[in-house]
């Protein structure tokens, strides 16, 4: 028996819909591992992440909504965002593979 694919929802802050593996990122030095094919994976917004989202695919946020400053800046930068996803940090692991639609607020695990 296969285990139930994962599905969120949240608040799509920045439009877009890409897929890309999670990255957990709580430190600076998380976003060295942030690339092209990242979907970045936040507790909170904090401005330190800016450095990664240049190179990330997408962004989700487990609390805060469309005028945090993560989700300003991903919707500046054209990247596809959700935040307020409720218990996102507890349910999506580093390299899961994910559909982010920013637009829907939605988040499928692959």
């Amino acid at each position: 028996m296969m285990a139930a694919k994962i599905q969120l929802i949240g608040i799509g802050a920045s439009p877009g819909k890409v897929a890309g593996r999670i990255k957990r990122v709580n430190t600076l030095s998380d976003l060295q591992q942030v690339n092209s094919s990242t979907i970045i994976l936040l507790e909170d917004s904090w401005p330190g992440v800016a450095l990664g989202l240049l190179r990330a695919r997408g962004l989700v946020i487990e609390f805060g909504d469309r005028v945090s400053h993560a989700a300003i800046m991903a919707a500046e930068m054209g990247k596809p965002c959700v935040v307020g996803v409720h218990k996102a940090t507890e349910l999506l692991q580093d390299s899961m593979m994910v559909e982010l639609d920013g637009s829907e607020g939605t988040i499928n695990e692959h």
